[in-house]
């Protein structure tokens, strides 16, 4: 019996040997497909390389000096250029004239105010009336009355070529404004005139004073125009 039971439990070992070697070699088949196929793995092949392009190199651009003109000349076609010609000295600027060529410029013409006129002879010491009002002679004040600021009289339109000659009577008020002006004389007439008559018209001059008493007086004064 004992022997018996050894024989049963050596070939349950033997079996058990055997099925699992069959387990072992049946694997690699099936996992194939193909009896007695060894089995492949394929690994996924690595990505083709791509050649690039070889990279293009410059060379930066020569700097120029600032303020060139020609930027884009060589060295050697700059040399080549003829140096700048000096400029030829400027000719002074003519003078203006005002008058014709060959001819002497003349000064411009300005009438002349002189100084008070003489009283023609055997003129009386009395005051004159002009009008209802009388006025002592300049010549009798205790000192000459001066106007109060210059008298100048434009030059006229029309210029004789012999020049021109007034002669007028100025009514000085006792505040030293002008009454009146009267033309004594004119040659030629008509040049000189209408200016005068203007201008000392709106003339003021220092109070006549006849024994300390400011008095109306007139003034004799001549007026000349020359070439």
């Amino acid at each position: 019996m004992a022997e018996g039971r050894g024989l049963l439990i050596a070939l349950a070992a033997s079996l058990a040997v055997h099925w699992a070697a069959v387990r072992l070699w049946a694997a690699p088949q099936a996992a194939s497909g193909l009896p007695g196929a060894p089995l492949r793995v394929f690994a996924p092949a690595p990505p083709m390389a791509v050649p690039t392009p070889s990279a293009v190199t410059q060379a930066p651009a020569a700097d120029l000096p600032e303020g060139s003109d020609q930027a884009d000349a060589s060295p050697s076609a700059r040399d080549a250029l003829p140096p700048d010609a000096p400029e030829p000295d400027a000719a002074p600027p003519a003078e203006p004239r005002d008058h014709p060529a060959g001819t002497e410029a003349l000064p411009p013409v300005v009438p002349s105010l002189g100084a008070e006129a003489a009283d023609p002879p055997g003129a009386p010491d009395a005051p004159r009336g002009f009008g209802s009002v009388e006025y002592w002679p300049a010549r009798l004040l205790d000192s000459p009355s001066q106007p109060l600021s210059p008298i100048e009289l434009p030059t006229p339109a029309a210029t004789p070529e012999g020049g021109a000659q007034l002669e007028l009577l100025v009514y000085v008020a006792a505040d030293g404004s002008v009454d009146a002006v009267e033309v004594v004389s004119a040659s030629p007439p008509g040049v000189l005139e209408a200016v005068a008559l203007d201008v000392f018209g709106r003339a003021r001059f220092e109070p006549g004073m006849k024994g300390g008493v400011a008095v109306r007086h007139y003034k004799r004064i001549a007026v000349g125009m020359s070439m």
